[in-house]
């Protein structure tokens, strides 16, 4: 999935998802969505899977929803260590 378009789609369903939200715009703020630690724990995982990415990767998937708490940016975050890992 190196499709940044395709990455933030399945990020933005997983969010709605986890968060018992209908969906989530592009500059929503997960923390302010009501998410908690245990919401970010399942984003992590669930994003890591959906990304195709290694299991090492949950840990910086998790720790980017502290650094980059809006969709748009976690996306971005996801997408540019997703491209990372990718074989070439």
């Amino acid at each position: 999935m190196a499709d940044q378009a395709a990455t933030y789609e399945a990020l933005a369903q997983i969010w709605a998802q986890v968060l018992g939200v209908e969906s989530v715009s592009p500059d929503a703020d997960f923390w302010a969505l009501g998410g908690d630690s245990l919401a970010a724990i399942q984003v992590a995982a669930l994003s890591r899977e959906a990304l195709g990415r290694p299991e090492e990767d949950e840990e910086v998937l998790l720790f980017a929803l502290f650094d980059e708490p809006t969709l748009t940016d976690y996306a971005r975050v996801a997408a540019a260590g997703q491209e990372a890992t990718q074989p070439v």
